[in-house]
Parts: structure tokens; sequence; C-alpha cells
């Protein structure tokens, strides 16, 4: 029989583990949002760039994202949105 803090610790996990799944599936459909803006138009990929920056800021402050991770993923949809409307 499993003791009571190994049962409450085992509702903990469960808790963390959908709560870090919701999460990181919203922002990958905020992703998905991005790359659907980034045909619309500047300021639509712009508006959803931000989005994402701020979900992602969120995940790394929580732990459910390496801040390297978060980082990476923001600078290619920046690099997106400049090769996409700065091109020469």
């Amino acid at each position: 029989m499993a003791k009571p803090h190994a049962k409450k610790a085992a509702r903990q996990n469960l808790a963390r583990k959908m709560s870090n799944r919701e999460k990181l599936n919203e922002i990958r459909t905020e992703r998905k949002k991005f790359l659907a803006a980034l045909n619309l138009g500047k300021e639509a990929a712009t508006s959803a760039l931000t989005k994402v920056q701020s979900l992602l800021g969120k995940a790394v402050k929580k732990g459910r994202l390496h801040w390297k991770t978060a980082a990476r993923l923001v600078s290619r949809m920046a690099c997106a949105i400049s090769k996409k409307f700065n091109s020469k």
C-alpha cells in the first residue's frame, strides 16, 4: 500500500503534467497561427510573434521550457519575418 505522501506526490505530478501539456499545446497552436499570419502581412505576423514571445517567456519562467529553446524559437520566427518582408 502506498503511503499518503506518495499518493499526494502522484496527484501533484499528474496535475503538473496536465498543466504543462496544456500550456505547451497552446504554444504550438500560437506558433501555427504565426505561420499563417506570416502570409497575411507584416503587422499580423508581428502581432502573432508578440503573442508567441509572451507565451514562451511565461513557459520559461515556470520551467516548462529551457530559456535557450525559447530564444531559438523566437529568433527563428523573427528571422522569418525579416526574410519575408525585408528582402531586397
